[in-house]
């Protein structure tokens, strides 16, 4: 007699199968829980939409802080310069001002010196091209004290061999006077310094230029055909300032055929000063 199948019972295999789950997977959204009750007793309710959230408050997060109140109290203050900020900018800005104005009073300086000096290199070359000129072509030339009438009234004032004035006159003769035996005179050109004080040997003054022409040529006294001594600033100058430096006097005597000019020549005003010294030698063709 057989026995029924469904007494036999039946072998199940568990290799490989995963042990049944003691936990419950979790319902899915919408669906119907499985248990009414939690497993402290009180009854479950249903998941619904997620409760909204709660920003974290600024005092629990202080990465979450508005950059303005992260900053130091101090920040709050008004912003500005401090004393002594402003003394270190002020002897800052103070030092520069002082160093620009060093350096543009001796530019200025230097400007003015240099300017001076080329008046008198000019003050010079206009001297030395009058004077030789005028002695190339003259055939004589006669040494006074000064343009003074008192230096030069009659023939015994004439200054000779080294002697010094301040007073030169360049002599033309014309063509000569047969009866008289004279060469006269066609034209007179003189040079002379007129300082301001004639008693003080280191006294500054102009040199002037006076041409005399005469037509016809004069026979009278060559001290009578000097110019006034009241036209004595009526001149022109051809030096502004000089100084003699041959005994006080500008003009030297030189063996009776040449006449040596020594002095020095001023530029510039009561504040500065510039001079240069000259010395030259020229010589009537005779």
């Amino acid at each position: 007699m057989g026995i029924p199948k469904s007494a036999i019972p039946r072998a199940t295999c568990r290799c490989g199968s995963r042990p049944p789950s003691t936990t419950s997977s979790p319902p899915r959204p919408g669906a119907p829980s499985r248990s009414r009750f939690t497993s402290s007793g009180k009854p479950a309710t249903a998941p619904g939409p997620p409760a909204p959230t709660q920003p974290a408050s600024a005092s629990s997060n202080p990465l979450s802080l508005p950059f303005d109140r992260m900053k130091s109290p101090l920040s709050h203050r008004r912003s500005g310069f401090t004393l002594v900020e402003i003394l270190i900018v002020l002897g800052l800005v103070g030092l520069i001002l002082a160093g620009m104005l060093g350096f543009f009073l001796t530019t200025f300086r230097g400007a003015f010196i240099t300017q001076q000096k080329l008046a008198i290199n000019k003050d010079i070359r206009t001297l030395t091209s009058h004077m030789t000129d005028a002695a190339r072509a003259s055939n004589n030339f006669l040494l006074y004290g000064s343009f003074a009438a008192n230096d030069r009234a009659n023939a015994d004032q004439r200054l000779r061999h080294g002697s010094s004035g301040d007073l030169v006159v360049f002599i033309y003769y014309g063509p000569p006077d047969t009866a008289n035996l004279r060469f006269p005179v066609a034209r007179l050109i003189g040079y002379y310094r007129s300082p301001e004080n004639p008693e003080d040997p280191e006294s500054t003054g102009p040199v002037r230029r006076f041409d005399i022409p005469f037509s016809p040529a004069s026979t009278a006294p060559l001290e009578s055909l000097l110019p006034d001594e009241a036209d004595l600033d009526s001149f022109p100058e051809v030096v502004e300032m000089s100084r003699g430096l041959a005994n006080g006097k500008l003009f030297y005597n030189y063996r009776e055929r040449s006449v040596v000019v020594n002095g020095q020549i001023f530029h510039g005003n009561d504040a500065k000063r510039v001079t240069d010294t000259y010395n030259f030698t020229v010589s009537p063709r005779g």
